[in-house]
């Protein structure tokens, strides 16, 4: 093309068919294409969430009525961790469910109270009673 007819085409008015075109599309169809792209965005996250999942080899609760602390939950994952391994000898750790050669543990801790230790704790301003 020559620099002629360039000049030629940059001169050329445009009609606006192509944005009455866009217009209408947008008009007729901007509701499914929101609705898309919001279901879109919810698996990409879906899939990123189960793609970093980390899988363990044991799950471990606590319940009892006194709150376990960082420093509490890490001495109690590495007491069980050294129980393990002194139980496993050279066949392997048979708690490795997922067969990474490491024992991953988790802790669930849940506080529970009896009705006497809900009152005594109460009474000395360290528990907010969930019920009020």
């Amino acid at each position: 093309m020559s620099e002629e007819n360039v000049r030629l085409e940059q001169q050329v008015p445009s009609d606006g068919r192509a944005e009455r075109k866009l217009s209408d599309f947008w008009y007729y169809h901007k509701w499914k294409i929101l609705i898309g792209v919001v279901v879109l965005v919810f698996l990409i996250v879906c899939l990123a969430q189960l793609v970093e999942r980390k899988t363990y080899d044991a799950y471990l609760m606590y319940t009892g009525p006194v709150y376990l602390d960082k420093e509490t939950v890490k001495d109690l994952l590495a007491s069980a961790q050294k129980v393990s391994d002194s139980q496993s000898g050279d066949t392997g750790n048979p708690a490795d469910a997922n067969r990474d050669g490491t024992l991953s543990l988790d802790l669930n801790a849940l506080v529970c109270l009896t009705e006497q230790q809900a009152q005594e704790r109460l009474s000395e301003g360290n528990y907010v009673n969930p019920q009020e």
